[in-house]
């Protein structure tokens, strides 16, 4: 069973990779160009950043988390699983995104 202290401790994971990764974006963040080849600015990156971990992780994470929960596991019910594999596939994405951004910032 998911207890409610497995959830926080996963809520809290999300909080914490998110604030981190937005954190070394911020931080090292000197503009770009889009994929138009037009330069962005240090405050539209930043924007596109904080969207990104607010709206577009949650909504992919919970989308692939119904996918995540067909899978088989202890025989729980699809309703028993659908939080927990919703909040460790979005936990999975932050984490890929934090070290995309450690990797960027820190090895170019």
């Amino acid at each position: 069973m998911y207890t409610k202290e497995q959830r926080n401790k996963h809520l809290w994971i999300i909080v914490i990779l998110s604030v981190i990764t937005f954190a070394i974006t911020s931080i090292f963040n000197r503009g770009a160009v889009n994929l138009a080849g037009e330069y962005v600015d240090q405050k539209g990156v930043n924007t596109a950043a904080l969207t990104t971990i607010i709206f577009t992780i949650p909504i992919v994470g919970f989308f692939l988390g119904t996918l995540v929960t067909l899978i088989p596991y202890k025989g729980l019910a699809y309703k028993q699983k659908y939080l927990r594999s919703s909040l460790l596939t979005i936990i999975v994405i932050d984490a890929i995104m934090l070290a995309n951004t450690v990797l960027r910032n820190f090895l170019y």
